[in-house]
């Protein structure tokens, strides 16, 4: 499996940090309990795909490595919030139905996620999809977005037949999610004049970690 050193050194290049950054900031997620642990030089931890989203958000979403386990702990556990579609996606379920229904097909380790379920389980299972090829050819956009310092995310797919989209916010501030990110069916409701900064995870990125998991495996 990979690890930790090749872990770093790949979200390194990807994102053209120091290396030191990230190991640092994966040896506080290790201090925070948030990733595995392991030693040093060859028997430095094992990770796997969830590790690599942690240090994904605390990288991301953070301007200082101290803030890593913080971060990382905040997102990981945004919870599915609403639900939007278009196209040939288009159906007349309610937006509180915050279950992929249009890309459970694309991408199959979706499927088993219900209403609720959180940010980390989604994005491990697209770097999972990637790391075992269980991508649908071709492949449709995919975008993650994360917002701060009201935190929330987005996850979008878009295709040739259209798109699904869901938001997702924290489990006790719906009211709040709302204000921010505005109903997608309804442009007017959204708000003017928000100071925010939003953050994207591409394909590329993802697809990256997927196959660093899977060839070290391979190797």
């Amino acid at each position: 499996m990979a690890t930790s050193v090749r872990l770093s050194e790949k979200l390194a290049t990807l994102f053209n940090a120091r290396v030191s950054t990230c190991s640092n900031t994966y040896k506080h997620l290790q201090a925070a309990d948030l990733v595995s642990r392991g030693g040093r030089g060859r028997h430095a931890a094992q990770v796997t795909a969830k590790d690599s989203v942690m240090l994904l958000f605390a990288l991301i979403g953070s301007e200082h490595i101290n803030d890593g386990p913080e971060a990382a702990r905040r997102y990981s556990s945004l919870v599915a919030k609403w639900r939007s579609c278009s196209g040939s996606y288009s159906d007349e379920r309610s937006d509180s139905e915050t279950r992929w229904y249009a890309m459970e097909n694309s991408f199959p380790y979706l499927k088993p996620f219900d209403v609720g379920h959180t940010l980390s389980e989604a994005v491990v299972a697209l770097v999972n999809s990637y790391k075992d090829g269980a991508i649908p050819a071709p492949q449709p956009t995919i975008a993650v977005t994360i917002r701060g310092p009201q935190i929330s995310a987005t996850i979008r797919f878009d295709d040739r037949d259209g798109m699904e989209q869901i938001d997702y916010g924290t489990a006790s501030g719906r009211d709040m999610f709302r204000t921010i990110i505005g109903n997608p069916n309804n442009p007017t409701m959204r708000t003017a004049n928000y100071l925010h900064v939003e953050k994207r995870i591409t394909a590329e990125t993802l697809q990256a970690l997927g196959e660093l998991l899977r060839d070290e495996v391979a190797a």
